[in-house]
């Protein structure tokens, strides 16, 4: 596990980190961990009861919160069908069936009931899924989704590898059939889904990192048998337990040197401009807030406060009602403070944001994980 840990967390691909792609990362090997036992063990792929529920339960899970990650249990209902369909056992089939279903509804319950209580179902669907399906991905220039893995690959050459390798030595060498069958769909939806779409931006690739976990499983054959070459090794807990510690935190240690996130650390948070904006807002008695021209830029947390605009910020969507409303927002002044990332200069901000409202803070900060830098104001109100 450290070792995965290390590979996935240093990769390029992991960027800033809090993405939706590392928060599920458990849920989406899940499914791809069952299979692996169920054929260990010798039920033929086949999940047990309540695994089929959780799989179920996990995938609503996900599909709430990034539905392009889902591909997984696509992979992995598919192989089930075609496991159960070779072993003839289509009793087992729809027991499966029911208990994903069942658990599929059971999580996703709580989101259906809060948006049937407040009549917003068809928001739901508006903004989640069609803006999704039909307005992100036009936004973009023309991509090609092998060109797009192409480059995750020359990006993330060490959990790649580990994919790849993890999926050539159980077809190569797994000894039952079930690894022949189960594991290609388990990969193929797993990629398909993320990289089918038009954009691609570096954290994308996380989604289906969880996948070299199988290369360190298939390696440890190898890792053990190295191990107990080692002069006075003992292959007992203690052995196990030291060689674990051990592990852990020569990877912990290395996380520190390789990884692109740990710039921040040991910095006092009342330094970030967002917490300095945040304060100079804590002394109004109007504390209300527009991210305007920019994807969220973190202020709305620091400040605590709660958007009052449908639009927000700006998305990476062709939506002209979200423009149209956040202008009609900066004409009217609906919020007492705005804030805007520019150049240098305060000329560089939208000239409707400075007919309206005027700078009361500026603060530089340069972006460690993109080696550029930026401005950020915080303007005020201009009143009658």
């Amino acid at each position: 596990m450290p070792p995965l840990a290390l590979a996935v967390l240093c990769s390029q691909t992991f960027c800033q980190g809090d993405s939706a792609e590392q928060l599920v990362l458990p849920l989406l090997l899940y499914p791809v961990w069952c299979f692996l036992r169920s054929v260990r063990e010798g039920r033929g792929g086949i999940p047990k009861n309540y695994e089929a529920a959780l799989i179920g339960a996990f995938f609503s899970l996900v599909l709430l919160t990034k539905f392009t990650l889902v591909g997984v249990f696509f992979g992995n209902v598919v192989a089930i069908i075609v496991l159960c369909i070779v072993k003839k056992d289509l009793a087992h089939l729809l027991r499966s069936a029911l208990l994903f279903i069942a658990g599929a509804v059971a999580a996703a319950a709580p989101a259906l009931i809060y948006f049937a209580v407040n009549n917003a179902f068809s928001a739901f669907f508006e903004v989640y899924f069609y803006n999704n399906l039909f307005l992100y991905s036009i936004f973009s220039e023309e991509a090609s989704a092998l060109g797009n893995i192409v480059y995750s690959i020359e990006a993330n050459p060490v959990p790649f590898l580990a994919i790849a390798a993890g999926l050539v030595l159980f077809l190569a060498f797994g000894k039952k059939k079930e690894y022949r069958i189960g594991l290609p769909p388990l990969f193929f939806f797993s990629f398909f889904f993320v990289y089918v779409g038009g954009r691609f931006y570096e954290y994308y690739a996380l989604g289906v990192l969880f996948l070299s976990a199988l290369g360190f499983v298939a390696a440890a054959p190898l890792l053990e048998f190295l191990l107990k070459k080692i002069k006075g090794f003992k292959d007992n807990a203690p052995s196990c337990a030291v060689s674990s510690v051990l592990i852990s935190a020569i990877c912990l240690a290395l996380c520190f040197v390789c990884s692109s996130n740990t710039f921040l650390f040991g910095i006092p948070k009342e330094e970030a401009w967002q917490y300095q904006f945040a304060k100079i807002i804590e002394q109004s008695d109007e504390k209300t807030l527009l991210n305007y021209g920019a994807l969220d830029l973190g202020l709305y947390t620091a400040a605590g406060i709660v958007p009052d605009e449908k639009y927000f910020c700006l998305l990476n969507i062709k939506l002209d009602d979200m423009n149209r409303s956040m202008d009609e927002a900066i004409l009217n002044k609906r919020p007492k403070f705005v804030v805007c990332r520019g150049g240098p200069s305060s000329s560089s901000l939208p000239q409707i944001v400075r007919n309206n409202y005027t700078v009361v803070a500026r603060r530089s900060s340069h972006l460690e994980f993109q080696d550029s830098s930026a401005t950020y104001y915080l303007l005020q109100r201009i009143e009658n």
